[in-house]
């Protein structure tokens, strides 16, 4: 610690004021940050397909309730088979949108009856 000091002292030719440390992160926000970091990594690759096909579905209107919801225009069961709680409209963009590649991933394509039979080619 004082050689640290001494070398900054050394290198500005006076004395160095200290600087504060932010403070951590609570252990809740901490969570959110990690939750929404991982589903900003999982999107990423998909993004712009996910905008076209928002376009596509409901015009980007994320918050649309209908018999399908949200901007992806999620049936209920399909959105609760991704392990989603809710309906898709009660839910934020990226949590839609990740939710999306959920399901993506797990019946392997965009483009099926059970996806997005239209808008799946955006």
């Amino acid at each position: 610690m004082i050689g640290e000091f001494l070398v900054l002292l050394a290198l500005t030719g006076g004395p160095v004021e200290a600087v504060k440390a932010s403070p951590e992160p609570s252990g809740a926000s901490k969570r959110v940050c990690r939750r929404k970091c991982r589903m900003r990594r999982r999107v990423r690759p998909w993004n712009a397909k996910l905008e076209r096909m928002a376009d596509c579905e409901s015009d980007k209107r994320w918050h649309l309730d209908a018999y399908h919801d949200g901007g992806l225009q999620f049936h209920p069961d399909t959105w609760w088979a991704t392990g989603a709680t809710g309906y898709a409209w009660q839910h934020t963009k990226l949590e839609q949108k990740y939710r999306a590649v959920i399901w993506h991933d797990k019946i392997g394509t965009w483009v099926t009856s059970a996806g997005w039979p239209n808008c799946g080619y955006a």
